[in-house]
């Protein structure tokens, strides 16, 4: 599966790159809402190194989100 490729051999120095490869293949919010599950996934299999890392890349992520211009429409 695609998560698993970008896990394997993740640093946390690649957190951004996966946060926007994710972000070309899901979008945005479909980007966070996976890396949350994975996040997530982690936590129940007791990998408490690779649930840190997951919730670095939704919080990359969030940080992304919050840095969005958000879009002026002209009023008429």
């Amino acid at each position: 599966m695609l998560i698993e490729k970008l896990e394997s051999g993740m640093r946390v120095l690649d957190v951004s790159l996966t946060a926007g490869a994710l972000v070309k293949i899901f979008g945005l919010k479909g980007a966070t809402l996976t890396a949350a599950a994975r996040a997530d996934s982690l936590l129940a299999e007791g990998d408490v190194e690779g649930h840190r890392v997951w919730n670095q890349v939704v919080a990359t992520l969030r940080q992304i989100e919050r840095s969005k211009p958000t879009t002026i429409r002209p009023m008429n």
